[in-house]
């Protein structure tokens, strides 16, 4: 009897659990908030967009392309921002993010024009491809946040960008991500970084646009300690970049990795780095001299066509 009653009590206890979950998912089902167009009006005041607390889901395109609003205001019971829920809200100037965010979808907030302003709470750790992708206005984004991805074309063509701060955690950017921050002029990565150019899926890997390609205001970077790649295309038409130190972790500069910097003067390497890629510094006319350490085991011939250094190969000649 005694072992019939502890079998009926662990019984007892998964099928508690079980409904547990189940409610909880149910709940957070009945909360995703997803108005019609018509019921839209009653949540806007004065311009101002007044998610109610309690919700916990803004559903996929709920408020896509709507132009009433200004401002948002999430409530402290909001968790996740559904893929494409304020995508092209042309009028949207700004987010009230909450404390308890955990999740922002894939081009949740892209070509959202007017936003000019962004900055993630801590509770953050996932934010999707192309989240604010296209955001013309969009002068600051401070991602003070838990994300160890930035994901691809997350900030691309967000041509007033001119600050970026990156969240502590950040292991991985991905392709694209930055391309086209025209006005972006410097970019501090933290010590935590591993890897540039990191892709999602297999249709990322042929993109032709680097991380933080044509970024042409951009003059000072530090890349950290840890990274091992100086991946293909990364810097290219960054035409204000003047110096750069590459760190002794970096085993490849990739192909055409600062290809059209065409102010590159000073470029540091250190021992450790094994491989030059085809057209690394291809069109840097102002790079007239660089010491290449004793690890380089591979220079590709065309590596520095078209740059300043003495000897390199030019179009002219071709």
């Amino acid at each position: 009897f005694f072992f019939l009653f502890i079998a009926y009590k662990v019984v007892s206890c998964n099928f508690a659990l079980k409904v547990d979950c189940i409610t909880l998912i149910m709940q957070r089902i009945e909360s995703v908030f997803a108005p019609s167009a018509e019921e839209r009006a009653s949540y806007i005041i004065e311009g101002v967009l007044e998610i109610p607390e309690g919700v916990t889901v803004i559903g996929e395109d709920s408020f896509s392309d709507c132009r009433e609003f200004y401002s948002v205001v999430f409530p402290s019971t909001l968790v996740s921002v559904g893929a494409r829920a304020f995508a092209r809200c042309l009028a949207l100037e700004g987010v009230e993010f909450n404390d308890g965010l955990e999740e922002i979808g894939e081009d949740a907030f892209a070509a959202c024009t007017s936003l000019e302003e962004i900055e993630l709470p801590a509770s953050v750790t996932y934010i999707g491809r192309s989240a604010f992708q296209c955001c013309r206005s969009l002068l600051c984004a401070r991602l003070g946040c838990a994300a160890k991805h930035i994901r691809p074309f997350t900030f691309s063509y967000c041509t007033a960008l001119q600050e970026i701060i990156l969240p502590d955690t950040l292991e991985y950017i991905g392709c694209a991500a930055f391309c086209g921050c025209s006005a972006l002029k410097e970019v501090a990565f933290p010590d935590s970084l591993k890897a540039f150019d990191w892709v999602e899926n297999e249709s990322d890997g042929n993109t032709i646009h680097g991380v933080f390609e044509d970024c042409s205001s951009l003059r000072s970077i530090y890349i950290s300690e840890g990274v091992e790649k100086i991946c293909d295309d990364i810097f290219k038409g960054c035409s204000a970049l003047r110096e750069v130190s590459i760190p002794s972790s970096v085993k490849t500069i990739g192909q055409m990795a600062f290809a059209g910097c065409s102010s590159l003067a000073c470029v540091e390497l250190h021992e450790g780095l094994e491989i030059i890629l085809g057209g690394a510094f291809d069109d840097c006319p102002s790079l007239c001299h660089i010491d290449i350490p004793d690890s380089v085991k591979e220079v590709d011939p065309g590596a520095f066509f078209d740059s300043g250094i003495p000897g390199s190969p030019k179009s002219e000649d071709f």
